[in-house]
């Protein structure tokens, strides 16, 4: 089954959430077809990212220890993909997995994902390309193992609530950038990585990804 947009009319009424934004920017830059569990990891990923270089998620969702790596309280990010797909800013598509349960695509326009990153904002919008670029080429196996090395789920408790603040290296990373207002400025507004001093450019993410409207 597949659902998607009838009414583009309707579906720009209604204003995008952060979350609702990174959801269609990770999936307009990756292009085609993006399994659920692989999309939540994406954004945990872009959150954990932004998180170090300014002290607050990219979102403002929190997360939770779970089997299958971080997953957001209350799965409140497949909520906010399902959301998409009812007001048709995103499709969405049901098949039968090989273990007999139902498996969840989701997709956008690369139109969609460059409206949403502008919402988010530059600083945002790097930190989702250079999430993009680490980890967009990787299944979902590969995935949820690179999700479950963070520092917040090695250290969280099973089935607790993660803690960013436990990562002492982020920690020190804040600390850094609290105490100079212009690299929090940088970081937020995307004029450099303050981790390693690298700048995802366009060009560098366009050898792997394209936008696609």
């Amino acid at each position: 089954m597949t659902m998607g947009p009838r009414s583009k009319t309707r579906s720009r009424q209604l204003p995008l959430s952060k979350t609702q934004a990174a959801i269609i920017s990770v999936l307009g830059l990756l292009g085609g077809r993006v399994h659920r569990t692989k999309l939540v990891k994406l954004v945990y990923l872009a959150d954990e990212r932004f998180y170090e270089l300014t002290g607050e998620t990219l979102t403002g969702v929190g997360y939770t220890w779970d089997n299958f790596g971080p997953n957001a309280i209350s799965n409140a990010i497949v909520k906010e993909a399902d959301k998409l797909v009812r007001s048709e800013k995103i499709q969405m598509a049901t098949q039968q997995s090989m273990y007999g349960g139902d498996s969840f695509t989701y997709w956008a326009s690369g139109e969609s994902a460059a409206e949403s990153m502008a919402h988010l904002g530059a600083g945002a919008g790097l930190v989702i390309r250079d999430t993009i670029q680490k980890y967009g080429h990787m299944g979902v196996s590969q995935i949820v193992a690179a999700s479950k090395r963070s520092k917040p789920f090695e250290q969280a408790q099973q089935y607790s609530v993660l803690s960013m603040e436990e990562d002492e290296q982020a920690a020190d990373l804040r600390r850094q950038v609290a105490g100079n207002p212009g690299l929090l400025e940088a970081a937020r507004q995307g004029l450099q990585d303050l981790a390693d001093g690298d700048v995802v450019s366009q060009e560098e993410l366009d050898e792997q990804y394209s936008l696609r409207g």
